[in-house]
């Protein structure tokens, strides 16, 4: 969509279901919004899966400051807490 309000919307809605996939936000983590990125990587980072910290890797360089430190403190917690592994939903 290409308003970022709404894409922004959709993507907190989407976090708070249950039966989100994680799928749903790997593309999220591409979006221009800022604020949507964000949301994605909080989404992901709290599965704490260790396949998420390879997704999350890129933006650790990411050029938001904000979306750099969503990534920095989701892979901490992933790799302190000792990720899952395993399947994970990555299909949709």
């Amino acid at each position: 969509h290409p308003d970022e309000e709404t894409r922004l919307a959709a993507a907190q809605a989407v976090a708070t279901r249950e039966d989100s996939r994680p799928a749903h936000f790997v593309g999220l983590l591409q979006d221009t919004s800022p604020e949507v990125r964000v949301t994605a990587v909080h989404y992901l980072g709290k599965l704490r899966h260790e396949h998420i910290v390879e997704v999350l890797a890129p933006l650790l360089s990411d050029p938001n400051s904000l979306v750099r430190q969503a990534a920095a403190a989701a892979v901490k917690e992933i790799e302190e807490n000792g990720g899952r592994s395993g399947q994970i939903g990555w299909t949709e």
